[in-house]
């Protein structure tokens, strides 16, 4: 892990910081190095988290309230300049032009819209005074011709009822009267009632009928109540409507009818101009329709000159509006920029210096970012790399090859490898799981949990309740293969007895405990010397010197074990004067001592006795936690002498009957794969994570997080 260090203009700062956001290759960090102190009395103090999040809001609120959208943005040298020379009064700028433009769009706006309705009101005010001159003109000619017809129909219908009262006797007659054509259909039925009354009907016009009922003088009150209720008009009454009793008169009725002729003559004449008065009519008409077109065409004509002149008005403001956008966004995204880097940037008003944490894997990716942007700036770019100073953490991109990348969860779930220790991802799936065969011993369902790993990592290969399916699937085969070779060499099928390779562990149980504890001593030893190189590696050089999980805790054990084999051996405490004691001794006094030593060397003040009490509990802890962490690793043989001890319940069950034998093999493989597979698991990272990796894994790394923004649209 590189420590990159990039120098450049201060306008430049937003278009480099977000070159690195593209390339996301590299982690920032706070400026540090020799020149940093002098540069920090010349840096500007700009809050750019408020000064964005004031400026955001409020560009925002202009921008949707114009309703424009920007394309690119392409800010010129000047404007960067501007901006990172006093931003705050940029922003002030830029936000007062965007409320000049925003109140004109709103001025002009208005303004189109009142000259719109005022051409509106006056099309439709021409077009209101064209429809009332047509209607006056055609309810003239329409009374015109309706006075001509309405005489017409009044002499006619009078020279038909004259006509009729010379040419009919109603002498004889009972009853008459003029009735319309239709109640007089309804009337018929009760004329016919009495075989003494009889009845004449005559057409007179439009209609109507003369009706002459004939019968005798006893039928008349009855007649005439039909006459009411039939809404037949007697014809005096007709006559003196009409102004005609004069010819009622045999002498005046002819003179009467002559005159009537001669005025339906002169009618004629006059409802000859109808026709004349029609054609008038029909030309009005296309008159106004041609008046109408005219008067829509030259108000769509104006409407379209007044269009086409806001639209270039509109076009105008709008291309300003644009630009005023575009430079706004720019500023906007600048300043999201500056505001994520706040703390881990070193601006003045000449240069800003960035600098990061670089893996190694990216260095070209970065250098070939790096040479097109400085071309693009014209060579206003330098970068330079060095390694990390004692005083700083580089954060942690462990390398993890392919094979082992399921297996990364064993570390992750104890933390992020530092970068000054071992990373210890290769070292626990060969522990986790040789442990986990060890204690779960069967060829077959070691088998069988590995075809099912197989179906999970590379058939199924989906997710289910939160568990990815297909890492999984990789660590099951990796527990399965492990069960298997420990199960040939135990000899054990689903609960079968075979022949072993090696023992079978029923009948060598104290080797199978020797056998764990040596596994345990192993590992924690070689957990001790990891525990050695990780503190040296980090600079705690005291602690791996005389530390209980250091030099001294390893001192300490390699003689605690020597003291045990030597009094197994003899079974005598002149065990005690072997000079294994001596080793454990230093040990002891080499942890004893710590605390002390460590307190001088950093100058703390302490008592010497609260140090020397310090130090007694380290050695009385780190005594009984060795013990306890060795003897712990008796489990492996515990839970692999409990599973082949399941077999031997399967076999007692097969001697009390087939059907019972069935039975107790399937259940207790079914048993072997749920609960004793879960818990193996659960004792295999137990003793992975708490008696072996607490000696020397810190796991206190910070993840790489590679610095990433959402990038401007080109």
């Amino acid at each position: 892990m590189k420590k990159v260090t990039i120098v450049t203009p201060s306008e430049y700062e937003p278009i480099v910081i977000e070159e690195l956001g593209r390339l996301k290759v590299i982690q920032l960090k706070e400026v540090s190095g020799e020149y940093v102190e002098e540069l920090k009395r010349l840096e500007e103090e700009i809050d750019y988290a408020s000064l964005y999040e004031t400026y955001h809001q409020r560009y925002r609120e202009l921008k949707e309230a114009m309703g424009v959208e920007v394309g690119a943005i392409s800010p010129t040298e000047e404007e960067l300049k501007r901006l990172t020379d006093d931003p705050k009064g940029e922003v002030e700028r830029i936000l007062r032009e965007l409320s000049e433009l925003k109140g004109k769009l709103t001025a002009l706006e208005e303004r189109h819209g009142e000259e719109h309705r005022s051409l509106e009101a006056e099309r439709e005010k021409e077009l209101e005074e064209c429809r009332r001159r047509f209607q006056e003109e055609k309810e003239s000619i329409e009374r015109e011709i309706e006075k001509i017809e309405s005489r017409f129909r009044e002499a006619s219908w009078n020279l038909s009822l004259v006509k009729l009262m010379e040419e009919v006797d109603i002498k004889e007659s009972l009853a008459i009267g003029v009735v319309d054509e239709e109640n007089l259909k309804q009337m018929e039925e009760y004329l016919g009632l009495y075989g003494d009354v009889t009845y004449k009907a005559f057409d007179i016009s439009n209609g109507e009928k003369l009706l002459i009922v004939y019968g005798p003088a006893e039928r008349r009150s009855w007649i005439e109540a039909l006459f009411v209720v039939f809404k037949v008009r007697g014809l005096i009454e007709v006559l003196k409507e009409r102004k005609l009793t004069s010819i009622l008169d045999p002498e005046k009725r002819r003179e009467r009818l002559e005159r009537l002729e001669e005025e339906m003559k002169r009618l004629e004449e006059e409802r000859a101009k109808i026709d004349e008065l029609r054609g008038q009519l029909k030309g009005l008409e296309e008159e106004y329709k041609q008046r109408l077109e005219e008067i829509e065409g030259k108000y769509d004509e104006e409407m379209r000159r007044l269009e086409e002149r806001h639209s270039k008005e509109r076009e105008k403001l709008l291309s300003e509006i644009k630009d005023a956008l575009k430079r706004a966004a720019f500023i906007d995204h600048a300043l999201y920029i500056l505001s994520l880097t706040h703390l881990q940037t070193l601006r003045t008003r000449v240069v800003t210096i960035i600098q990061g944490w670089l893996p190694e894997e990216y260095t070209k990716r970065f250098e070939r970012g790096m040479k097109k942007l400085s071309e693009k700036l014209g060579g206003a770019l330098h970068y330079e790399y060095a390694e990390a100073s004692k005083d700083e953490v580089p954060p942690s991109k462990p390398r993890v090859p392919s094979i082992l990348k399921p297996f990364y969860i064993l570390t992750r779930m104890l933390g992020i490898p530092h970068p000054r220790e071992i990373n210890p991802t290769a070292l626990f799936p060969i522990l986790w799981i040789g442990m986990f065969g060890f204690m779960f011993p069967d060829i077959g369902q070691g088998l069988f949990i590995t075809i099912l790993g197989v179906l999970f990592a590379y058939v199924w290969k989906k997710r289910f309740m939160g568990m990815n399916f297909v890492k999984l699937g990789k660590l099951m085969i990796g527990l399965g293969l492990s069960a298997t070779i420990f199960g040939l060499l135990f000899g054990d099928f689903f609960l079968v007895e075979t022949r072993p390779l090696l023992f079978k562990p029923l009948h060598n149980v104290w080797v199978m405990i020797k056998l764990a504890l040596f596994v345990g001593m192993a590992e924690i030893l070689f957990a001790l010397i990891l525990g050695v190189i990780n503190r040296l590696r980090r600079g705690e050089i005291c602690e791996a010197l005389m530390g209980d999980k250091g030099l001294g805790g390893l001192i300490l054990f390699i003689g605690l074990l020597l003291m045990i084999f030597r009094f197994w051996s003899v079974r005598d405490f002149s065990a005690f004067k072997h000079w294994s004691t001596g080793i454990f001794a230093v040990g002891l006094g080499m942890i004893f001592m710590e605390p002390i030593v460590k307190a001088r060397i950093h100058g703390e003040e302490g008592k010497l006795s609260e140090l020397a009490f310090e130090g007694l509990g380290c050695v009385m802890e780190s005594v009984i936690s060795l013990l306890c962490n060795t003897l712990s690793f008796t489990r492996l043989a515990g839970f692999s002498l409990a599973h082949v001890a399941l077999a031997e319940v399967v076999l007692s069950l097969r001697e009390i009957g087939v059907g019972m034998g069935i039975f107790g093999l399937i259940f207790m493989n079914f048993l072997a794969l749920s609960i004793e597979f879960l818990v193996v698991i659960i004792q295999s990272l137990r003793l992975l994570y708490y008696e072996f990796s607490t000696k020397f894994y810190y796991g206190d790394g910070k993840p790489f997080k590679p610095f990433s923004i959402i990038t401007l649209q080109k």
